[in-house]
């Protein structure tokens, strides 16, 4: 009687599990612990008979019948779930081949058998102490038949995007170069000083947003403040760019670096809505 587990890991816990439930019921049995409730069962049914009037009949019959009845489904509860009789015989489930299909669709790596085969662990990890650890009849088709429900159900899963694993491949990327420095810039000059505007000066307005609208203006290239006026449209770079041309109409009340008499070609102090395009681009 076989029992399926999905890795290495669950292979020797459930094999440890079972030999200790083992050993705790032979504790349990020995001492006669397990036949306490059997006693508290034979009290409760003289204390039902003797609770019971004299119209009830033959009193004695029908609590002997109560009470043969209530030990016979203890007896069938003790020897289908606390008895173990059935030998925990472990099967670690493989995938067919090694560049299984389904895996490779998914980009997911499934584990290979461990060295010297499957047989490496069956042979080296089927006993405990020696012994071959033992499982009532119960807790085996519990088992058997959860196995039988999760694995199908696990195969019906369809083969989606890993959100979680692209949201980590994003997190470890870097961005190289003169971008890194000028994300930095815009963030500082443009993305923090618009959203402080937003929730303090403009409160009114950031309460009345759905939950769309609060997520885009948690974006650096947040459309709300590329196309609302007061925001991308009015903050200028703190320092020249040497990216876009000086515009004396734009950057008149921006200090000029340089000989003050003849502007430098590429010191303009831009604003935030001409930035975030080109950034876009360069990415």
């Amino acid at each position: 009687m076989i029992m399926a587990v999905d890795s290495h890991l669950e292979y020797s816990m459930v094999l440890l599990g079972w030999y200790i439930s083992e050993k705790i019921w032979a504790v349990l049995s020995d001492s006669g612990v397990f036949a306490i409730p059997l006693m508290f069962m034979v009290y409760s049914n003289f204390a039902e008979m003797r609770r019971q009037g004299a119209d009830e009949g033959n009193k004695g019959a029908l609590g002997l019948n109560n009470l043969e009845i209530d030990l016979y489904q203890a007896l069938i509860v003790i020897l289908i779930a606390l008895q173990p009789f059935i030998n925990v015989n472990l099967k670690v489930v493989y995938p067919p081949n090694a560049d299984n299909l389904h895996s490779a669709q998914c980009s997911m790596s499934d584990q290979g058998k461990p060295a010297g085969g499957e047989n490496a662990w069956t042979t080296g990890f089927a006993s405990v102490n020696g012994m071959t650890p033992q499982v009532p009849f119960w807790w085996w088709s519990w088992h058997v038949v959860a196995k039988m429900i999760t694995y199908p159900a696990i195969a019906s899963i369809p083969c989606e995007i890993n959100l979680r694993q692209v949201k980590y491949e994003l997190n470890q990327e870097y961005i190289s170069g003169g971008l890194a420095a000028e994300l930095g810039d815009f963030a500082r000059d443009c993305f923090a000083v618009s959203k402080s505007r937003l929730t303090n000066l403009k409160r009114a307005d950031y309460y009345k947003f759905n939950e769309e609208q609060l997520r885009d203006v948690d974006w650096v290239g947040s459309n709300y403040f590329l196309t609302t006026p007061g925001y991308y449209d009015t903050h200028h770079a703190s320092l020249p760019n040497p990216n876009f041309p000086y515009d004396a109409a734009r950057d008149v009340a921006l200090p000029i670096p340089g000989p003050v008499a003849i502007p430098p070609v590429n010191s303009g102090g831009v604003i935030a809505k001409s930035v975030w395009p080109r950034a876009r681009k360069r990415s």
